[in-house]
């Protein structure tokens, strides 16, 4: 995701200092702060920022974790219920839409097809978004 942020006048800053936020040693992130006082950070703010930074690495990593699973859950579930419905009839036309519905509902997309092979061939039984 990406934020436009404007920091507006930024003359007033004498002192910054940036500690990075690294996951699994890759850098997700950057903890920055500014004060207007010159030499304002201290050796003893660095090892403060380092551990807060790393603090927020795991915490968002587990949010991240988190917000996947729950992603998978409801996916799955869906996946469940699309099946649940699929099995509920013997009906190509109603199975080909239910197969379709659910593929609409998990994932964005313009237009989508369902091919089956018959006899060596490939034929498009149902479709949807093309013109």
């Amino acid at each position: 995701r990406t934020d436009k942020h404007t920091f507006g006048d930024i003359a007033w800053i004498r002192s910054n200092i940036k500690i990075p936020i690294v996951y699994d040693e890759q850098v997700i992130g950057i903890l920055i702060l500014d004060s207007s006082k010159p030499n304002n950070f201290t050796a003893d703010h660095i090892d403060l920022l380092h551990s807060f930074a790393n603090q927020a690495s795991i915490a968002l990593e587990n949010a991240r974790l988190y917000q996947a699973e729950r992603q998978q859950r409801v996916l799955a579930e869906t996946l469940q219920e699309s099946l649940k419905a699929l099995n509920n009839t013997l009906n190509i036309d109603d199975v080909l839409d239910a197969v379709l519905d659910s593929i609409q509902q998990n994932v964005e997309h313009e237009a989508a097809n369902v091919m089956l092979i018959e006899d060596k061939q490939i034929r498009v039984v149902r479709q949807r978004g093309y013109k």
